[in-house]
Parts: structure tokens; sequence; C-alpha cells
């Protein structure tokens, strides 16, 4: 994810709403961090300024695809930029050929959220059926870090699409932050705090 263009303005979800209820069972992994993500500087002994982004937790995973397939309720909450919350389903589906030949782990879509907020200006809209350009992408690396890219299929544009960052994964489903990956920055007070983001959780439900 690239540097951001400074924007004061803040994200808003949009038509879908969720329960108390729901929200109170989603539990943000970092709660005392309501800007996880943003970039941090370092300098460099050739006085050269880098810019580091930071990393979830790794996830260990015996078999990826089949414990990642299947469909979830899944429920986000924004802590910066907000606050708002929504909710749909999520889909990722086992692999086919297609699938088995490219760097993604799965692909699958989104229901009930083309609408909302971070999802409504992705190049690909979420429900996207599509093989080839599907609305989500599951992306597990060598680096045992596992990302879930929603509207930005192959990542191919820039500053697009919203970025599902898994911290944690049992049997029940996943929980994580989210990312707005399009050019805005939530700015308070006059300082640049990051991305519009927050944190998801995906309960497992029947098919």
């Amino acid at each position: 994810m690239r540097p951001r263009l400074l924007i004061a303005s803040l994200l808003t979800f949009l038509g879908t709403s969720t329960s108390s209820a729901q929200v109170a069972t989603c539990v943000d992994p970092t709660p005392e961090q309501r800007d996880w993500w943003h970039w941090t500087a370092s300098t460099h002994p050739d006085s050269v300024g880098i810019l580091h982004a930071p990393e979830p937790p790794r996830v260990r995973l015996a078999d990826a695809r089949a414990q990642l397939a299947g469909r979830y309720k899944l429920t986000l909450v924004q802590t910066l930029g907000g606050p708002d919350q929504a909710s749909g389903f999520l889909v990722l589906e086992a692999p086919d050929k297609e699938d088995q030949e490219s760097k993604r782990l799965l692909r699958g879509h989104l229901d009930g959220l083309d609408s909302v907020g971070p999802f409504s200006g992705a190049p690909i809209p979420p429900s996207s059926l599509d093989p080839k350009h599907p609305g989500v992408e599951a992306y597990y690396g060598k680096d045992q870090r596992l990302e879930l890219w929603v509207g930005n299929p192959g990542m191919e544009w820039t500053d697009s699409g919203v970025d599902l960052a898994v911290f944690e994964l049992t049997d029940d489903g996943i929980r994580g932050r989210w990312i707005y990956g399009g050019a805005v920055t939530v700015v308070e007070n006059g300082n640049s705090l990051g991305p519009p983001q927050g944190y998801f959780c995906a309960s497992r439900v029947p098919m």
C-alpha cells in the first residue's frame, strides 16, 4: 500500500447497519491502536528516509485453502475516520485450476456491501463473481501473513480497494484489521493520522 494523498475528510459507511449485539461480539485485535495502519519513518545510515508499513501477525495454516473456504457473516467497525459500522456476507471458494496457477490462495466475493463506504469506489465490485476479476482474493505468503483484498484483484490498481489483514483464524471464523486503500488520509486537528480503517470479524455460517 502506497503513501496517501492528504484529504481532510472522513470516510462513512452508507446504507448498511449492524446491530449492537453483532458489534459487541466483534473484538478489536488492537484496542489501543485505532490508527494501527500508518507509515513510520526511519533514517538509513546514508541519510535516506525509509517508510515502513505495519504487518499483521503470522497465521499458521496446515491446509490454508480448506481452512478458509466457506461462507461468513462479516462485521466491520471503523475506528479511524468514523465511528461507523456495517455488515454483510463474505464467501471464499475452493480453488479451481485457475486459482492453483495464480498467486492467490482463494477467490470469493462480498454480498450486501457494494455501496458501503470503503467498498463503493473499488475498481471491481466486491460482489463480482467473475473468475478473472473476483470481488475478493485471499493471499497467503511464505511469511505466513494472510490478507484478503477486496475490489482490487491482483492488486492491479494503485490506491484502490480494501485490505482485510487477518490477525486470527479459528474454526469459527476470522478476526483482523481492515484498511482502506484509496487516496484518503484522515486528518484530526491538523494532524494526518493515516487511512480510514478499523477492525472486522467474519463468523462462519452455513452455505
